[in-house]
């Protein structure tokens, strides 16, 4: 059975998921598909839970293997400024920068967690939007922050 790669980007009212077979780089996604309108009362899933069971569930029926999962993370703060392999310390590490980002944060960490639980054993990355910043000269980093904004990350 040929293994894929799923792309789980868990959002602040969506979750959006792709699928993509592992061995073919420049191909399309095989499934997509998209949640939206999480917690607003319009119907469908109520909670950021109940929209990545329903995702787990449509990639369950499409019975192919899950071989890795990449996640999009909002905030990385200073310590993740690439790509990482997740473990139970990153779970905790992005846990702890939800303050900066608490209306996306916590339902990527969310995202994080489900996968891990339904995929066990399955190597798993979170790419930072964060991670562009870093790689800014320090002059651009800086622009408009207050000192002590940036000295806490």
């Amino acid at each position: 059975m040929t293994a894929h790669l799923l792309t789980l980007n868990a959002g602040s009212s969506s979750v959006k998921f792709a699928l993509f077979a592992r061995d073919a780089v420049d191909a399309p996604p095989v499934f997509t598909g998209q949640i939206d309108g999480i917690g607003l009362g319009r119907g469908g899933a109520a909670t950021h839970e109940e929209a990545l069971v329903d995702v787990l569930g449509q990639l369950q029926a499409c019975k192919t293997h899950v071989g890795a999962v990449g996640h999009r993370i909002v905030h990385g703060g200073v310590r993740f400024n690439e790509p990482v392999l997740i473990h139970n310390a990153v779970v905790a590490q992005m846990s702890e920068l939800v303050p900066l980002a608490p209306l996306h944060q916590p339902h990527n960490v969310a995202g994080v967690r489900a996968a891990r639980h339904a995929f066990t054993g399955v190597p798993q990355v979170a790419c930072f939007d964060t991670a562009f910043h870093a790689a800014q000269p320090e002059l651009n980093r800086r622009f408009a922050l207050p000192q002590s904004l940036f000295d806490a990350g």
